[in-house]
């Protein structure tokens, strides 16, 4: 299910600094939906509210839950979202796989159309669409 993502969403996930994924939990994520990153990630940190009913946190929270996440048990933590280019392309955009991590651990993962257009997906929803 597409879930379009808002321009305050793309705002508020100004990514800064670098990562790479060549092996890691991310690489094998992308790879267990068919995806292939294309290069290193950008890392922000984002704390997640209380609340998940609130764009952008119900889009990230819907397309997280049907890869099998759940951002609830996480409300009021501080989170890593790492997004990596991806060499394939959603409904002809630019699209990012962003990675989401607590410690090292990957807890959530969801996909971007970083074009005009926009949208927040599900990584079963690319998988069936690719």
């Amino acid at each position: 299910m597409k879930v379009v993502l808002s321009l305050g969403v793309l705002i508020a996930l100004v990514l800064v600094g670098c990562s790479s994924a060549a092996d890691g939990p991310s690489s094998q994520l992308a790879a267990q939906y068919g995806l292939h990153l294309d290069g290193g990630g950008q890392s922000d940190t984002q704390t997640v509210p209380a609340s998940l009913d609130a764009v952008p946190w119900d889009q990230i929270q819907h397309a997280c839950r049907e890869a099998g996440f759940d951002l609830r048990r996480y409300r009021g933590q501080e989170l890593t979202f790492t997004s990596y280019p991806l060499k394939e392309s959603l409904h002809g955009g630019p699209t990012n796989l962003l990675a989401i991590e607590r410690n090292g651990s990957l807890v959530g993962a969801y996909v971007v159309v970083t074009d005009e257009a926009g949208g927040t997906y599900s990584l079963p929803y690319v998988q069936r669409e690719l």
